[in-house]
């Protein structure tokens, strides 16, 4: 250990009084502020990741509308497009809005024909389904509903509802919507309430002849390798498709500005909690200046053994470094910890005070996720040890200055 650690670490153990105080307040602020920004950053990350695969998951990565395009044409065009190079799945659908009924209660819902083998391996998957079996889909007037629109119109597999057009015929007796009766065969739940309550999947046939488009369908969807490259890709998907009249939507039209919100608050937060520690970095500097005039005198007597100013700087400039490391640390440890048992930590506070603190209706999501980041934490590591270590400059150098000789005299 060298010299400069040495007394450093000597001053910051033989502190006492309200320079202990201080000391301990500006631990726990760093403490506090490091692990505050953790687990901010890593529950944001984790949101975004988290919502933004199940938008891309569930809506696929671009849509391809063909104008008036029929079914045998656009499973033509989709067999092509899926044989490009940087195309994973393409997958027909017809969509259109309805109303669904059932003992008394009503929901408008997006409804999706799709094939349902390919569905199931564009994004459906076994952990999915709730109840019953997608590939009853198949037969005619057979839907799948969410696990949240099952629960709010009390309907469950073997259910039969009606499904409501939004076009209908006028009469004489005024107008009269057009309902189907349909039977649900499948209960399903990708995690995320807007799908749940919201979309409705059937076959193409009975969405085709429900929504009275003929044989037409709506359009394309798309899975690619890389989403973040989908701007890249647009062309490419509309030269393939060589029909002036059609074009490609991606997911980054649709919500693109979603994700930036979220990316500006991820930003803000940040600033926000970085000023935590700044605020506690304040108290080190605090801490010095009391520690610097407590010791004047031993700063005069090891000055007048030869230790120059140089070595009182960095004794000094040490000593701050100490807080800054210490807090930092346990910041960093309780923040990862307490990130990675948050859903279970979570779970007892509900318990405890009988509340749902992250609500599925108000947040998307069903739970509430994480996703370290290191490059966040890597920067919040350097953000604390620098403020750290800035805080302590000044004291140090005020102590470097100090003439020994008019220490010892006014002694």
């Amino acid at each position: 250990m060298s010299f400069h650690t040495y007394m450093a670490w000597r001053y910051f153990r033989a502190r006492k009084g309200f320079v202990s105080v201080v000391s301990t307040f500006s631990l726990i602020g760093i403490t506090l502020g490091v692990a505050a920004l953790i687990i901010v950053m890593s529950v944001m990350n984790g949101f975004r990741g988290e919502l933004m695969g199940k938008i891309l998951g569930m809506s696929g990565h671009a849509t391809a509308h063909v104008p008036y395009a029929q079914t045998a044409e656009a499973e033509k065009l989709a067999t092509g497009l899926e044989k490009l190079d940087f195309t994973q799945k393409a997958e027909v659908f017809v969509q259109g809005q309805a109303l669904v009924m059932n003992r008394g209660s009503a929901s408008g819902v997006l409804l999706r024909g799709i094939d349902p083998e390919k569905r199931k391996n564009f994004v459906f998957k076994d952990n999915f389904l709730l109840a019953g079996d997608l590939s009853k889909l198949s037969e005619m007037n057979t839907i799948a509903i969410g696990k949240e629109l099952s629960h709010k119109i009390q309907a469950g597999v073997g259910s039969v509802i009606n499904l409501v057009a939004p076009q209908g015929s006028t009469t004489p007796f005024g107008f009269i919507p057009r309902m189907v009766k349909v039977k649900v065969v499948a209960v399903y739940d990708v995690g995320m309430n807007l799908y749940n309550e919201t979309w409705v999947y059937t076959s193409m046939p009975t969405a085709q002849k429900f929504l009275k488009m003929g044989d037409n369908v709506t359009g394309i969807e798309l899975k690619v390798t890389d989403p973040m490259k989908i701007s890249t890709y647009r062309a490419l998907l509309e030269r393939e498709i060589g029909n002036p009249s059609a074009y490609v939507m991606t997911w980054k039209d649709s919500n693109q500005q979603f994700f930036e919100a979220l990316e500006v608050e991820k930003v803000s937060m940040f600033i926000i909690l970085s000023l935590l520690v700044a605020l506690a970095s304040f108290n080190v500097l605090t801490g010095q200046m009391m520690s610097v005039n407590g010791k004047r005198g031993e700063i005069a007597i090891l000055r007048s053994m030869g230790a120059g100013k140089h070595d009182i700087l960095k004794v000094f400039a040490f000593g701050g470094s100490i807080i800054g490391l210490i807090g930092t640390t346990l910041g960093v440890v309780s923040g990862l910890v307490i990130v990675y048992n948050l859903q279970s930590i979570v779970s007892v506070l509900e318990g405890i005070f009988g509340v749902s603190i992250f609500s599925g209706e108000a947040y998307f999501l069903e739970e509430l996720p994480t996703a370290v980041n290191w490059n966040d934490i890597g920067l919040t590591i350097i953000i604390s040890m620098v403020l750290s270590v800035a805080a302590a400059l000044e004291p140090a150098r005020r102590a470097a200055k100090l003439d020994p000789v008019e220490v010892l005299r006014s002694e």
